[in-house]
């Protein structure tokens, strides 16, 4: 069983998320209430998505929702070969459950070094880029799946 919940908070964003019945009886004993169930999720202020951020320089395991280059330009789907042919069809590489799931996210299957989270682009003449995503702070200790 599922349960897709809706969080408003002062200081948090709208936040859509789905939980498993199992989550809640093994985290929440008793009455469930905003405050019990916002502590369970990652948040980080700084972001404005609860994963918008890395814990290290390559970015291999990003789980934002960042869709575009540091220049602005639009990701491709990575369940697409246009306009540019890939290779990455293993979802082991990616930190989604599906490459469908991935949509055309930032992430960085092969774990480039010194690239960070990159996508190939709609711009039949730019074939990848990086994506600027800011690193997660220290007391955060990420929020990474």
């Amino acid at each position: 069983m599922f349960i897709l919940f809706k969080l408003v908070g002062n200081n948090a964003p709208l936040f859509y998320g789905l939980i498993t019945l199992m989550d809640i009886v093994s985290k929440v004993i008793g009455t469930i209430y905003m405050g019990n169930l916002f502590n369970m999720l990652p948040y980080h202020s700084a972001c404005p998505h609860p994963t918008d951020c890395r814990v290290d320089e390559k970015g291999k395991g990003y789980t934002g929702i960042k869709t575009t280059t540091k220049s602005g330009k639009q990701c491709q789907q990575w369940t697409s070969q246009k306009p540019h042919a890939h290779g990455f069809h293993d979802v082991s590489v990616f930190p989604d459950s599906s490459i469908t799931e991935a949509h055309n996210y930032c992430r960085n299957p092969n774990g480039k070094i010194g690239v960070g989270p990159w996508c190939y682009t709609t711009d039949p003449a730019v074939e990848w880029e990086s994506c600027e995503i800011s690193m997660c702070a220290a007391s955060d200790g990420g929020t990474q799946r």
